[in-house]
């Protein structure tokens, strides 16, 4: 069976599981931004919007991280096999090639959800202007956008690349 694609190979199922978590983690950030504008016109903690914010973030970091080290290792795996298989040694490079365009998204999007996460702190306490909250949070959505873009671009190369050096069982 080497060379064909299996619907449930736990390689494929764990990039694409991640990916659908990315963008579970885009609709929960929705929903807390739609929560704090709700909540906007309370004094008090908005706990839904605090809620949801925190668990987007939290989601948004285990989805874009598990990509990533799946993407390293399944890099370094497609390299050790191309090599020795005695492939084409242009085959070993494409991985990190590929990686190289989704890695800046992915850890943007990481450092940029902190960051805004952090600033609604400074926001709620009038520490902070909240506009530069709102702001940070549209620009995470379209950021996490592109990063979502990037890795089911690479997941689906990597994929090729184990079916074309017969490593999907």
């Amino acid at each position: 069976m080497t060379g064909t694609r299996h619907p449930r190979s736990p390689r494929r199922f764990l990039g694409r599981g991640m990916w659908v978590l990315g963008w579970v983690a885009v609709f929960l950030w929705l929903g807390a931004g739609l929560a704090g504008f709700v909540e906007r016109r309370s004094r008090a903690l908005p706990a839904s919007h605090v809620g949801l914010a925190l668990l987007a973030t939290l989601i948004l970091l285990f989805a874009h991280s598990w990509i990533l080290f799946y993407s390293l290792g399944a890099s370094r795996l497609s390299e050790e096999t191309v090599t020795r298989e005695g492939f084409d040694s242009s085959l070993a490079r494409l991985p990190r090639r590929w990686l190289g365009s989704a890695a800046p998204w992915i850890v943007s999007v990481c450092v940029l959800a902190v960051v805004v996460f952090a600033a609604g702190v400074g926001g709620f306490t009038s520490r902070l202007p909240i506009a530069y909250h709102v702001t940070g949070g549209a620009l995470v959505l379209i950021v996490q956008a592109v990063a979502l873009n990037r890795e089911h671009q690479l997941l689906r190369r990597v994929e090729w690349l184990f079916q074309v050096v017969g490593e999907v069982r």
